[in-house]
């Protein structure tokens, strides 16, 4: 995704065009500069919460921004249809995607109880900082709705918070931090990884 551009979706993953297309063209029609990468299908290896998920959204901080502008105001109802309907395909008991993880048997504590699934959000907050709101694959359907509001609504509420931890965290040209939902308070929140078996 190296051209000018306000939302990407990068996949490596075979999908219909027509979902593809779906989320993509209303959001065009509003003039959105939208950028599709089709990697195809690819295999990963390393630590699960860190790799890439077969489908990932990029909000770039531009476009971000006009999401809070009254300007901007129908473009948000649009971007949130079209995610409700990857959601729908990628995330949740009833999906249509499934991906597989395998663990070398050395390592049989790798894998955690909840798994990352096959959609995350990362949305660039501020040059060389980038959020990723990362699906779990078992969040039922009728939290998607509730998931995607919090995102925005997080990122709204606690931009100065999400600056300062990654600065603490790291010196590196780009930055990311992981965000998880709670279910049960209906928000997203500061995830940190933690290696070693699971007790």
């Amino acid at each position: 995704m190296s051209e000018e551009f306000e939302l990407g979706v990068a996949t490596s993953i075979i999908m219909p065009s027509s979902l593809l297309r779906e989320f993509v063209n209303p959001l065009e029609d509003l003039g959105v500069h939208v950028r599709v990468e089709e990697r195809g299908q690819q295999v990963f290896a390393g630590v699960e919460w860190f790799l890439p998920t077969a489908v990932i959204l990029l909000v770039t901080r531009k476009y971000f921004e006009t999401l809070f502008e009254e300007a901007a105001k129908d473009h948000y109802p649009v971007l949130k249809a079209g995610l409700r309907r990857l959601l729908g395909r990628l995330v949740g008991p009833h999906r249509d995607i499934r991906l597989y993880t395998t663990v070398s048997a050395r390592s049989p504590h790798k894998l955690s109880e909840a798994r990352p699934g096959a959609l995350s959000v990362y949305i660039e907050v501020a040059p060389g900082v980038i959020t990723r709101f990362i699906y779990e694959d078992d969040l039922d359907e009728s939290q998607h709705d509730q998931s995607i509001d919090a995102i925005l609504q997080y990122i709204r509420d606690n931009r100065e918070l999400i600056l300062a931890a990654v600065s603490e965290r790291s010196s590196r040209p780009t930055r990311a931090i992981i965000f998880r939902f709670d279910v049960g308070a209906g928000t997203w929140y500061h995830w940190t990884p933690r290696f070693g078996p699971v007790s």
